[in-house]
């Protein structure tokens, strides 16, 4: 070794004799130190960038400002600015229901036979009225009145009478009729002969 030269420390070979297997540990140099610093900010900064790019594109397809078109996103019609008035709403117009015409086929009469006093071959004095109205024609006008008239069968006189029924089936006839037959075999019925809306 020359007086120039200084011992920088002990060489492999005189560690292997030492007994020890291994090198003395190094001391980082300043190089090492930088990179060591450098590749944690640089992988936190590249998955910083990646959580961005995916949050903005999360909310990018979550937006309700585009709309889907086959693939492709493009941005939607802006909305409607109200003017302050409320539309007003659609209305349609219903055909107008029609109503047919009864006829007087369309009603049955039901006479209720009240009293009777027969005097042999003489005939007899019967006490009656219309007792039950049924209708099965087409249906009545709700808004209209309907007169009825009718006829009596199987009196010894023709007798008529009239009653009016409204366009919801109601009708009222309360009036009780006296008449005569001409023997106790003839039984008293009615018949509707004109209908006329009132």
């Amino acid at each position: 070794m020359t007086t120039s030269e200084q011992p920088t420390g002990p060489t492999p070979d005189e560690y292997r004799n030492a007994g020890q297997h291994r090198y003395p540990p190094r001391e980082p140099g300043p190089a090492h130190a930088k990179h060591s610093k450098k590749v944690p900010l640089i992988i936190g900064a590249a998955v910083l960038i990646a959580l961005l790019c995916c949050g903005g594109f999360v909310v990018y397809m979550a937006s309700p400002d585009t709309t889907d078109t086959g693939g492709k996103f493009e941005p939607a019609p802006p909305a409607a600015t109200s003017t302050g008035r409320t539309p007003a709403p659609a209305t349609t117009t219903d055909a107008a229901p029609t109503y047919g015409q009864p006829k007087p086929a369309d009603f049955k009469l039901t006479v209720k036979q009240l009293d009777k006093q027969c005097f042999g071959s003489a005939g007899c004095n019967l006490e009656f009225r219309i007792s039950e109205v049924a209708y099965s024609g087409p249906d009545l006008d709700p808004s209209a009145t309907y007169e009825i008239s009718y006829a009596y069968k199987g009196l010894s006189d023709p007798m008529t009478g009239t009653f009016e029924m409204a366009g919801d089936g109601s009708y009222s006839v309360d009036k009780t009729e006296y008449g005569q037959t001409s023997s106790s075999s003839k039984k008293v019925t009615a018949v509707v002969t004109e209908v006329e809306k009132m």
